[in-house]
């Protein structure tokens, strides 16, 4: 008999996947991969690239990309190396001043 999936609740009442609440992030935080995802989606475009094909050359999904571009979704800072590569850019050109 299989056990039913059943994700943990933490106290603000918010589930995520795999029972583990979200990280809450830092006002700083939040600014910086706002700032981020905004260069990453305007060097995208400038290349004339669909979130689709950029997502699809990351290695990750079109749904997760779309999150990271809106700065909804946090991801490793090392990341910026991979997509400054495939956008043809400096990874500099994607960080904030």
């Amino acid at each position: 008999m299989m056990k039913k999936f059943r994700p943990q609740i933490d106290q603000q009442k918010t589930v995520k996947a795999g029972g583990r609440p979200p990280k809450k992030l830092s006002r700083n935080e939040t600014t910086f991969l706002k700032d981020v995802a905004a260069r990453m989606k305007a060097a995208r475009v400038a290349k004339g690239m669909t979130g689709y094909e950029l997502a699809a050359a990351v290695g990750i999904g079109g749904p997760t990309q779309f999150n990271r571009e809106s700065g909804r979704t946090s991801f490793p800072i090392e990341e910026i190396a991979r997509y400054a590569k495939i956008l043809n850019v400096p990874p500099r050109d994607l960080l904030p001043e």
